[in-house]
């Protein structure tokens, strides 16, 4: 299938192949890939999926973990993105993974009969077989479409929702502490009184330091039940709070989704106000450092701090999957969605050691056919280097002034056991997207914002007419920039032995193009010649023999995933022609090195 589309079951795409979940799945399999491999991949079954979770393995594969229709699903994948093993867990919903050397944890919403609302806790091995599993029935998921918080702590795990307090059906944010065997260790609910008449509270994000624990989530806005804001505490070993702060503006709907705590010690929280993502930025005693809106950036549902200090967002922009980059300071650095189909909704985002990013999230399955699971990896500029395309975003800061919370807390035990069984699915996937190292990347043909300027529009993909060749001059290439092994070629242009033709790169691109004598130029920022050459019989090439390579002279290095623009100047001094300039260009072609 092309990129951003799915195949369903029952295929006879030759592209396609099973994943067979029968197989142990060993982390030794996911060896780590090079620096360059990025992929965008859509799998799924007839069933329903999406993906709301996922964690980076040993070897450089991944865990993903997320629903099938009434329950849980877990599917390991490759470096590469191709699943090694896939299982449904019933029981359970939407859920949150934690992988360990002897298998993995997921956390999860309770979807099993008669424990309604409640969270689930089960334990699978390295073939996906479940060892152990829990309910806790009194609990409940924080809703929205999203899983519930799950983190490990050093004492076992901790699960994060709500509790809804029967018979006036308030609504209150809840832990749950848990040993490693899943036993509960207590369960702790609070309500903060000032709130109670608006009667809602949730925990959606947690995150531990030692042995006290930080969290994320929404509490009911004072006075206005029909909305929420943002709240966020810290809390002491045995659950009471250190600290609760709450964020928002009057009437406006403010919840926190996710939170991580940066290297610094400080606390990035993301979520959502009103039809913008935002990210809040605060000290460790709760205090405001920045608050950035996104509008345009919806749903943002994970949050990582990557190694450079810049902050990275999953969520759901244009109608795509999407991820958007902050430095550290809260400024915009570059959003990009990721299409596949005609919807889909980013849901994790993990920060990788070779300083790219991998999102997992949900994609149309098209055709009335519900939904697949999404997976991209990217290059450290968002780039997976398939359909995606930049979102014109800005980043707009919000200082806010905290409001400090008081809290009360309610010790409470429950645990059920619940009847659960390991499924095997077996899952189709399309190809991973190949990944276009040179591609054309602007035209003379009138799709730019800059026409030629005397409308003298080349064919589709070549460069604005010149006075021998009325479909205009066309930038080709040859062979690869990984090994840089490139070649450019310049067909169309008036037939010299003598240097007459410039080829040159630039290291920005002007999207909307610049007139340039009598084409249009989107290679832009620093430009450098690469050679002027002759075009016997109307082709110009370069590099030519004894001539330094396109990196080389480009002072680019191969493997590096940097992008460049390429384009070929050229004489035409036709005097009827398109007057007063006696120059020409081709179409401009992206390499990605």
């Amino acid at each position: 299938p092309s990129p951003g589309s799915s195949t369903r079951l029952g295929t006879t795409n030759p592209r396609m192949r099973r994943v067979l979940p029968i197989a142990p799945f060993a982390l030794a399999l996911a060896a780590p890939l090079a620096s360059a491999q990025r992929f965008q991949r859509v799998f799924g079954s007839a069933a329903d999926e999406r993906a709301t979770d996922a964690r980076l393995l040993p070897g450089g594969g991944f865990a993903v973990a997320g629903a099938q229709a009434g329950a849980s699903l877990l599917v390991v994948l490759g470096a590469d993105g191709t699943p090694l093993l896939a299982r449904a867990v019933q029981g359970g919903a939407d859920a949150r993974v934690v992988g360990e050397t002897s298998g993995f944890v997921l956390g999860a919403e309770a979807s099993t009969v008669g424990v309604a609302n409640g969270l689930t806790w089960t334990r699978l091995d390295l073939a996906g077989a479940v060892v152990v599993s829990s309910s806790y029935p009194a609990t409940a998921y924080p809703g929205d479409g999203r899983p519930p918080g799950f983190v490990a702590a050093s004492f076992g795990f901790v699960l994060a929702g709500q509790r809804v307090l029967a018979p006036s059906i308030a609504q209150a944010p809840e832990l749950v502490y848990l040993d490693l065997a899943g036993n509960v260790l207590g369960i702790r609910y609070y309500q903060d009184v000032r709130f109670a008449a608006d009667a809602f509270g949730e925990f959606a994000g947690v995150r531990m330091l030692g042995a006290e624990s930080f969290v994320a989530g929404s509490t009911g806005a004072l006075g206005h039940p029909e909305t929420r804001d943002t709240l966020v505490a810290r809390l002491a070993s045995d659950g009471s709070p250190v600290w609760a702060r709450t964020f928002g503006a009057a009437l406006v709907e403010d919840h926190a989704t996710a939170l991580v705590l940066a290297a610094n010690g400080e606390l990035l929280v993301a979520g959502n106000a009103a039809s913008s993502a935002f990210v809040l930025r605060l000290t460790v005693a709760g205090d405001p450092v920045w608050r950035v809106e996104l509008p345009g950036f919806l749903a943002a549902d994970s949050i990582v701090e990557r190694a450079n200090g810049d902050v990275a967002l999953a969520g759901t922009s244009a109608g795509h999957a999407a991820l958007a980059d902050l430095e550290s300071t809260g400024a915009l650095r570059w959003a990009r969605a990721y299409p596949a189909g005609s919807s889909g909704q980013g849901a994790c985002v993990l920060a990788l050691q070779d300083g790219g990013l991998f999102l997992a999230g949900t994609a149309d399955a098209g055709a009335g056919s519900g939904f697949d699971c999404l997976v991209v990896r990217t290059d450290p500029l968002g780039r997976a280097g398939c359909a995606e395309f930049d979102l014109p975003l800005a980043a707009l800061f919000a200082p806010e002034a905290p409001v400090a919370v008081p809290l009360f807390a309610i010790n409470d035990l429950g645990q059920s056991a619940i009847a659960t069984e390991s499924v095997t699915h077996d899952l189709v996937h399309d190809s991973a997207c190949a990944l276009e190292f040179v591609r054309s990347a602007c035209a003379g043909d009138g799709t730019l914002a800059t026409d030629c300027p005397c409308a003298n529009r080349g064919l589709p993909g070549h460069g604005c007419a010149n006075s021998i060749e009325p479909d205009g001059a066309l930038l080709g290439w040859s062979g690869t920039p990984q090994p840089d092994a490139l070649v450019l070629a310049a067909s169309g242009v008036p037939s010299s032995t003598a240097p007459s033709v410039i080829v040159f790169q630039g290291d920005a691109f002007e999207a909307d193009g610049v007139v340039f004598g009598d084409g249009v130029r989107c290679a832009g920022g620093t430009l450098v010649r690469l050679g002027v050459v002759a075009a016997p019989g109307g082709l110009a090439t370069y590099p030519s023999a004894g001539s330094p390579s396109v990196s080389a002279r480009g002072g680019v290095a191969p493997g590096s995933g940097e992008l460049r623009w390429y384009q070929a100047y050229y004489r035409n001094a036709a005097a009827s022609f398109c007057p007063p300039a006696t120059f020409n260009v081709t179409n401009a072609l992206q390499v990605v090195w």
